[in-house]
């Protein structure tokens, strides 16, 4: 019992114990503080505290320091926002790549072009008016002469919508079909004979056909219209 009448703590018993090692020698003067430190009620207490105050330094290459204050967790809105970015980047990544470049293109006017089995070869382009009152083009339309060479076994189809007019810029037409008359809308080839026919397009009426490409079936079959 304690000088106060009340009984003494696991606590004190422990610190008496220590002290009572010390005074036998058992235990060295810095074995006992440290000891001391851990049964002390407050220690924990004042270590986390010590630990704030000591909380961890950056120290950049000059020797100066500065407190390294605690990443902040991005908001569930900005992870939304960060991930549409990335979508759209990727949309348009891939719209450069799968444009083709035009401008390196290796074919022209009277080359041999070989897709799927079948040849194909533009001789000749050309300005044609309209043949009656009610195909008036909207700019003026330029005919592009083909000849094809079915080089297949069997007979196969080729269709209008197989070839698209490409300018500088990359903007696409489609064959004019209001044109109509005797064009290329669907043609059946068979095998090795040549079949002539022209596709059609409606381009802006102070066009160069020089300056357009024609695309066969994809952009890695692509003929220049011009002979140089």
């Amino acid at each position: 019992m304690t000088s106060d009448g009340n009984f003494p703590s696991e606590d004190d018993y422990s610190l008496m114990i220590l002290k009572n090692r010390l005074a036998k020698g058992e235990i060295t003067i810095d074995e006992f503080n440290n000891l001391k430190k851990i049964l002390e009620p407050n220690s924990v207490k004042q270590d986390e505290e010590s630990k704030i105050k000591d909380y961890p330094q950056k120290v950049n290459k000059k020797g100066s320091s500065k407190f390294e204050k605690p990443k902040k967790k991005l908001s569930k809105k900005k992870v939304i926002l960060i991930g549409i970015l990335v979508f759209f980047a990727f949309i348009i990544a891939g719209q450069f790549v799968a444009s083709p470049n035009f401008h390196t293109t290796k074919y022209r006017i009277g080359d041999y072009v070989w897709v799927d089995g079948i040849n194909y070869r533009v001789y000749q382009t050309g300005f044609a008016d309209n043949h009656n009152i009610y195909d008036k083009p909207n700019g003026k339309y330029l005919k592009v002469y083909l000849s094809i060479t079915n080089l297949e076994n069997t007979s196969a189809e080729v269709y209008a919508s197989n070839f698209s007019l490409i300018d500088e810029s990359g903007n696409r037409y489609s064959e004019a079909t209001e044109y109509g008359y005797d064009s290329l809308l669907t043609t059946t080839l068979q095998p090795n004979l040549i079949t002539s026919t022209y596709v059609v397009f409606d381009i802006p009426i102070n066009s160069d056909p020089s300056n357009y490409y024609l695309e066969i079936n994809d952009e890695n079959h692509v003929i220049k219209l011009t002979n140089s």
